[in-house]
C-alpha cells in the first residue's frame, strides 16, 4: 500500500471502517451482558426476535392456562367439601332410622328422633345454599355445562357438570320413623340417598384428578418453552464477554492502526527535505 499519494489515504479510511465495526460490536456486546439479552432489537435478529416475542406469548398464556386450572380446582374443592358435609349429615340420619326401625323406642323419642331428621334434612339444604363461589351456587343443579380455559390455545378446555345435593334431588322428602316398618322405608330411601352423593363426590374427585394432571402437563410445557426461549433470546454470558473483549482489544488496536495510517502519508514531506 502506498503512502506517497496524498490525494485519498485508502489505509487511514480502512482503519476508520474496522475501527466502526469493531465499536458497534463491543458496544453490542456490552448491551448483551448488560440487559441479560443477546437480542435486544430487530436488527440483532429480526427472526430470532420474532420468534421469541411469540414463544413469550404462549408461555404467558399457559401460565393463565394454570391459573384457570388452580381456579377450577378451588371451585372442585368447594364443591367436595359441600359434598362431605352433606355425607356426614347423610350418616347421621342413616343412624336415626336404624334407630327408628328399632320396636324397642316409645313415641316419645320417636318424636324426638323425627325432630333431629328433619332437622338434618333442613342442614342438607343449607350446605347446599351455602357452597358457593363467586355467587354462583355449586351443587342445586345449576352449576352444569360451566367451561374453564385449561390450556393457551382456542378449544383447550374442561367442562364441569356438578350432581345436584339438595335433599329433593337425594330423595329425602317424607322420611318417617313413627313406626319400625316406616323407618325401614326410610332406611332404604337414606341409602339410595348416600349412593346418588357418593356418585356426585366420585365425578368431582375426577375431575380433580385429571385438572392436576393438565396442570403437571403444562407446567413441564412451560419450562420446555421457556428453555427453547432463552436459548434464542438470553445472552450467552461467557460468550459475550469473551466476544466482547476481542471487540475491545481489536478496537483499540484499530485505533493506533488510524492514528499511524493518517500519520504516514505526512512522511512524503521527508522527500523535500
Amino acid at each position: 500500500m502506498s503512502y506517497t499519494r496524498v490525494g485519498f489515504n485508502l489505509a487511514a479510511s480502512l482503519s476508520r471502517h474496522f475501527v466502526a465495526r469493531n465499536s458497534r460490536e463491543n458496544s453490542k456486546q456490552m448491551l448483551a451482558l448488560t440487559s441479560g439479552k443477546k437480542i435486544n432489537s430487530l436488527e440483532d435478529d429480526a427472526s430470532g426476535y420474532f420468534l421469541a416475542r411469540g414463544l413469550e406469548a404462549n408461555i404467558s398464556g399457559l401460565k393463565q392456562a394454570v391459573k384457570n386450572i388452580e381456579i377450577a380446582g378451588n371451585v372442585l374443592d368447594i364443591a367436595s367439601n359441600s359434598y362431605q358435609a352433606i355425607n356426614n349429615l347423610l350418616m347421621n340420619i342413616k343412624e336415626k332410622v336404624v334407630q327408628g326401625a328399632d320396636d324397642a323406642y316409645t313415641s316419645e323419642q320417636r318424636a324426638a328422633l323425627q325432630g333431629m331428621i328433619d332437622a338434618m334434612v333442613a342442614e342438607i339444604d343449607d350446605s347446599v345454599t351455602e357452597g358457593t363461589f363467586q355467587g354462583k351456587t355449586l351443587i342445586d343443579g345449576s352449576f352444569t355445562g360451566q367451561v374453564f380455559q385449561t390450556g393457551a390455545s382456542a378449544g383447550q378446555t374442561f367442562d364441569v357438570d356438578l350432581v345436584a345435593a339438595d335433599a329433593a334431588t337425594l330423595g329425602l322428602t317424607g322420611l318417617d320413623v313413627a313406626n319400625s316398618a316406616s323407618a325401614t322405608t326410610s332406611m332404604a330411601t337414606v341409602d339410595n340417598a348416600l349412593l346418588t352423593l357418593h356418585r356426585a363426590m366420585q365425578r368431582a374427585g375426577e375431575y380433580l384428578i385429571r385438572l392436576r394432571a393438565r396442570s403437571n402437563a403444562l407446567r413441564i410445557t412451560i419450562v420446555n418453552t421457556e428453555q427453547t426461549r432463552s436459548g434464542i433470546e438470553d445472552t450467552d454470558f461467557a460468550k459475550a464477554r469473551m466476544r466482547e473483549g476481542k471487540a475491545a482489544l481489536l478496537q483499540q488496536m484499530g485505533f493506533s492502526s488510524l492514528k499511524d495510517a493518517i500519520a504516514a502519508p505526512q512522511q512524503v514531506l521527508s522527500l523535500f527535505a
